[in-house]
């Protein structure tokens, strides 16, 4: 794990339309620490639990909102656009790189995805 921000999106499951943006929660469901644990995602595309740790490639977690009840995959590309806009990025001088190495990272998770389907 490297440097990394709070995950704050709009829904980046597939198919979603809702266009609230928020934070992400680890689900109590598999988290060992209970709910409301933040999640973060640094420059290497790995998204993870602020208190369990838990982490893996952005790519392989599930997201679910209040405009839909089952999980989701994440749609990479709605992703990558939102990550363009992503406020908290602003806050810090290493932006541009931050965003360039994240979605780079993101892009090559999906290459390796389709490799093996």
């Amino acid at each position: 794990m490297s440097f990394s921000y709070y995950f704050y999106s709009c829904c980046p499951g597939k198919g979603c339309k809702n266009s609230s943006p928020g934070y992400w929660f680890h689900s109590s469901s598999v988290c060992n620490h209970g709910s409301g644990n933040k999640t973060k995602i640094d420059k290497d595309g790995d998204l993870w639990c602020e208190k369990c740790t838990n982490y893996s490639p952005f790519i392989k977690w599930k997201f679910r909102c209040e405009d839909h009840k089952d999980f989701r995959e994440p749609d990479p590309f709605y992703v990558l656009d939102v990550l363009s806009q992503y406020r908290e990025f602003r806050e810090y001088n290493d932006d541009n790189e931050f965003l360039s190495k994240l979605s780079t990272k993101i892009m090559e998770q999906c290459l390796a995805k389709q490799k093996q389907q």
